[in-house]
């Protein structure tokens, strides 16, 4: 995505597509191949080797030159209160909408969660919405980071307050506080958080650490019984192409002669080597269960590890901080290891900044985010 704003920023567009350098090559030979056909005098091809060529000559060079010129894209433009979607190529849009900012009174990102036979994915569609209305997709993005971007920034231009469907909880901005941190923001509200609306850490709070002065400090330690079960997702991966190999191994030897010596310690090697690759991936995938948190937070930055994954924000770009609905246990009676595995996974602190978002302790109790939350607020927006 490309961002371009004119001089006296009254206009923005943002640009997609186009610039896949590799059907240069495509271009290239399906031009070629047209000019020959076109121009060669001695064509020595029949008639359906010729069709056959030029056919696919010029459906190559037909959507290389679409896919290396193609684009498409939204420009806002404050000075003429209009937003246009537009399709085509980078020297000409060839088709366009065009919407007028004040029949709408919002704009909106939104979460939608598409599945299909093999996967499922999110994706984060940027709307505009009003009363009477029918709501106009500016964007539809896979990636929320460049969603909320495009949703901000539209936002400004146009005027508009922002309201964040993304999460469990839906925020509402104004147009001109897009751009303020927390502690902005507080300032401009006349808020000043104190660590006297704290309260005391709470005694059942599950995790190691200390708060002095305006410095926190906290390790929020594995959830034992899921690095168990992360290890037991492993073992099928690890056991599996040894029992594969056996297998092999002896119908390969019902082969008997005809089948060539270098054959089974090659097919072995393949197998042993691709073990750890295989394990790399499993354990991404799956990266995430029993990892330790640690969150360490002071007046000028707030940092967030999970395992070996570190998130770090300067405080002043951090601009939203949200407690989202904290969990409850499906039964008062269940066992304290197994509660952690029973909270819903929808509760937690979100940290939010135009650049990284994550949430985090969202397996502890309400009071216990409650806490984790407002010591951060103090901390970040004091």
């Amino acid at each position: 995505m490309k961002i371009k704003r004119s001089y006296n920023d009254t206009m923005v567009e943002f640009v997609y597509g186009g610039g896949v350098g590799f059907m240069v090559t495509g271009l290239l030979v399906g031009g070629g191949g047209i000019g020959l056909l076109l121009f060669q005098a001695n064509n020595s091809l029949s008639n359906e080797a010729a069709i056959i060529t030029h056919s696919f000559a010029t459906i190559l060079l037909v959507v290389s030159f679409w896919l290396l010129f193609g684009r498409h894209g939204i420009k806002i433009d404050s000075s003429l209160s209009e937003i246009i979607k537009w399709r085509g190529l980078t020297f000409l849009p060839l088709f366009s909408t065009r919407k007028k900012f004040y029949d709408f009174n919002s704009v909106q990102i939104e979460r939608q969660l598409h599945r299909s036979k093999n996967s499922s994915y999110y994706s984060y569609p940027v709307l505009m919405t009003s009363e009477s209305e029918k709501d106009f997709v500016i964007n539809n993005q896979k990636d929320i980071i460049v969603a909320r971007q495009v949703a901000e920034t539209g936002a400004k231009y146009m005027k508009l307050r922002l309201l964040d469907k993304t999460g469990s909880v839906e925020t509402v901005r104004n147009y001109d506080e897009l751009d303020l941190s927390i502690r902005e923001l507080a300032a401009k509200k006349g808020v000043s958080p104190k660590f006297d609306d704290v309260g005391e850490m709470p005694a059942s709070l599950r995790a190691f650490g200390s708060l002095s002065g305006n410095q926190l400090s906290l390790e929020m330690p594995a959830n034992n019984l899921a690095g168990i079960i992360k290890k037991l997702l492993l073992i099928p991966f690890l056991i599996g192409p040894v029992f594969f190999i056996i297998f092999l191994s002896k119908i390969l030897a019902s082969a008997g002669e005809n089948m060539p010596p270098f054959i089974l310690p090659v097919l072995i090697a393949i197998i042993i080597l691709s073990l750890p690759i295989t394990f790399i991936l499993i354990n991404k995938k799956i990266g995430f269960m029993g990892d330790v948190t640690r969150i360490c937070a002071n007046k000028n930055s707030l940092e967030i590890c999970y395992g070996k994954k570190q998130l770090q924000w300067d405080a002043a770009e951090i601009e939203e901080l949200i407690l989202l609905p904290g969990p409850e246990a499906s039964s008062k009676n269940i066992p304290e290891f197994l509660k952690s595995l029973t909270m819903k996974l929808n509760g937690g602190v979100l940290v939010r900044s135009d650049r990284l978002y994550a949430t985090f302790a969202y397996r502890f109790t309400a009071e216990e985010q409650q806490w984790i939350y407002k010591t951060l607020y103090a901390i970040l927006a004091g």
